[in-house]
């Protein structure tokens, strides 16, 4: 027996919490396989607004990989300093 698997892109964007706030509804309208939030704490922050980080990742075909980083990069990157990645993974059918 074998398993058929496709090629997708895991999206991993790190911002803070409000700011994900605001990106999860906006990513609804794009093609997205699948959307996780991971909220982060930090036990020593500098300042107090940065202990707290969150990870949303997001999974994509390749169809939609470009559209979906311009939208982050013009948004979340350049207007709020988020980080952003992504990954190619496979998807077993």
């Amino acid at each position: 027996m074998f398993t058929v698997s496709t090629k997708h892109f895991l999206i991993n964007v790190v911002t803070k919490p409000e700011i994900a706030d605001h990106l999860i509804p906006n990513i609804k309208k794009f093609n997205i396989v699948y959307y996780v939030r991971h909220d982060l704490k930090g036990s020593r922050p500098t300042d107090a607004d940065e202990k707290n980080i969150t990870k949303v990742q997001m999974l994509c075909s390749r169809g939609t990989l470009s559209d979906i980083m311009s939208y982050v990069k013009e948004y979340y990157i350049k207007g709020y300093g988020a980080v952003c990645y992504y990954e190619e993974v496979n998807v077993p059918m």
